[in-house]
Order: C-alpha cells, then structure tokens, then sequence
C-alpha cells in the first residue's frame, strides 16, 4: 500500500506547512512539537498478510491479534518494555524470522517484475519453504500455477 500511506503522509506534510504559515513557526519548529502521524507495524503486518492472498497464501490466525502480538514483540525489544502486553514466544519469533524472509524474497522478485505465479511455483512448490510457511499459512493449492512451463 506504498501509495495510499504516501498520500497520507503528503497530507500531513501539507498540514505541518499550513500550520507555519499559520502559526508563524518553522516546519522545522513544528515537526520537533508534532510529528506526522505514521502507520503502526501492527497495520503494516495486516497489510502484509492480507496482501499474500496474491500469492495463495492465507494467513491461520486472527490478523488484529497476531499483528499486535508482533509488533509488541517487536517495540518490547526495541524500546517500549512494558510486561503488561501480548508477545509471542520466544520459538514463534525465530519461525516468524524464517517466514519474514522468505516473504522478503517474494516480495523482492516481485518488486523486480517477476511474476508472482513464477514466484509461487517456485517458492510454495519447495517442500522446506511450504513447511515453513505451513506454521503460519494456509496454502491455496488451486492458484493457478499448475499450467505454467517452468525449466
């Protein structure tokens, strides 16, 4: 959703210039006071998720509760050490971390112009890459890569 969370950033942007004007204080000024509201890494990993719907992957688990238990993980690490929230333990983070890259590597293809009926052949047909994402996915077996000539 790289375009849609521009735009909104944008209108922020035009937001924090109308404010200086307003206001008589810097960008600069402002942006220190206010920051641009951001899409959360809890949103992100939804979008993530629900975007591999392209590739015939379908996520297990409860999208809302998954992301955030993630993204606490994630803040828990990096910054915010708050014990009263959901995580996810210590074994689902290490398969987390093998999926996100396998993820990665689809997403990167794709970005490069691959197609991503080429991808999933080659991805979701290797039987320790499917068992990977099998901790996480359901995989649609009826994608349509079934005809495609791969060498």
């Amino acid at each position: 959703k790289k375009e849609e969370y521009k735009k909104f950033e944008d209108k922020n942007r035009q937001y924090i210039r109308m404010l200086a004007k307003k206001t008589g204080y810097s960008c600069t000024e402002l942006k220190n006071h206010i920051s641009p509201c951001r899409f959360s890494l809890k949103d992100k990993l939804k979008d993530l998720f629900k975007y591999l719907n392209n590739y015939g992957l379908h996520f297990k688990f409860g999208l809302d509760e998954e992301s955030e238990r993630i993204a606490n993980t994630r803040n828990f690490i990096s910054h915010l050490f708050n014990e009263n929230k959901k995580y996810i333990s210590d074994k689902q983070m290490t398969k987390y971390t093998i999926v996100f890259e396998v993820i990665f590597r689809m997403l990167f293809l794709e970005y490069f112009g691959v197609d991503k009926q080429i991808i999933h052949s080659k991805f979701l047909r290797n039987k320790l890459i499917l068992e990977k994402l099998g901790n996480f996915f359901e995989v649609d077996d009826n994608f349509g890569c079934t005809n495609l000539n791969t060498k």
